[in-house]
């Protein structure tokens, strides 16, 4: 159960719009099935490599539902529900290359990739993820 009732900030206009964060009941934890595989090698005494990849199946990714909007004391005010209205999934790795030529001098070098997508659920009126 999520208890939560904060007044978010005011937008200035003829009239007023004041948001509004409400809890849900029916909100759940968030849910992360990840897969992770990696290499490191040392394929000489002055040389490393690292590699890992990885993929993320997300569910029940947090959002904020909109209620319908009323009038309070001069201001619109627009409640904001938490929901679980959206998935998503990522993906990449790391490539990590280190190499001492000498004593004193050490060189690292690393490139990383991400893609990432998070999609509403059907039904989902413009949730949107924080």
């Amino acid at each position: 159960m999520v208890d939560l009732d904060e007044v978010g900030g005011i937008q200035p206009g003829p009239p007023p719009v004041l948001s509004e964060a409400l809890g849900n009941e029916d909100f759940e934890s968030e849910r992360l099935i990840a897969y992770e595989v990696g290499y490191r090698a040392t394929p000489r005494r002055d040389l490393s490599v690292n590699l890992a990849l990885y993929y993320n199946d997300y569910s029940r990714l947090r959002t904020f539902e909109p209620l319908p909007p009323r009038v309070e004391g001069g201001f619109v005010v627009v409640p904001l529900t938490l929901d679980n209205s959206a998935e998503g999934r990522t993906y990449g790795g790391t490539l990590a290359v280190s190499w001492q030529p000498q004593r004193h001098l050490r060189l690292d070098a690393a490139y990383t990739y991400l893609n990432m997508r998070v999609d509403t659920l059907p039904g989902a009126q413009g949730a949107t993820s924080d």
